[in-house]
């Protein structure tokens, strides 16, 4: 059951993404270059939802977590990394994978 939602919800943000035009390359580097917000506006919609999702959650007894302690150096590092491959591919990682799966592929 739990897989089956995990694609079910998967499904939704795909369509999503799509609909919003993040899959589009021309969004990505408008994003790197921030020249166009549409990916940035995106990215805070989906983490203000999830974030109230989860807490909701948690609230209704359905799920626990903790937070774990922060790591500034790995923070930094991840970052660096996203950021690296952003820059290289002009996707982020998950768009990629959707803009792979729409048929778009673009060799900068």
């Amino acid at each position: 059951m739990t897989l089956a939602l995990g694609l079910i919800t998967g499904v939704f943000f795909g369509t999503f993404l799509q609909q919003g035009e993040a899959l589009r390359f021309e969004r990505q580097v408008g994003a790197m270059r921030l020249v166009d917000m549409t990916i940035v506006k995106f990215m805070l919609t989906a983490i203000v939802v999830g974030s109230i999702g989860i807490y909701l959650l948690s609230d209704l007894g359905a799920v626990s977590f903790s937070a774990r302690g922060l790591s500034l150096g790995l923070q930094i590092v991840g970052g660096l990394l996203f950021g690296a491959g952003w820059a290289m591919i002009g996707y982020c990682p998950g768009t990629s994978i959707g803009a792979l799966a729409e048929g778009r592929y673009r060799v900068v």
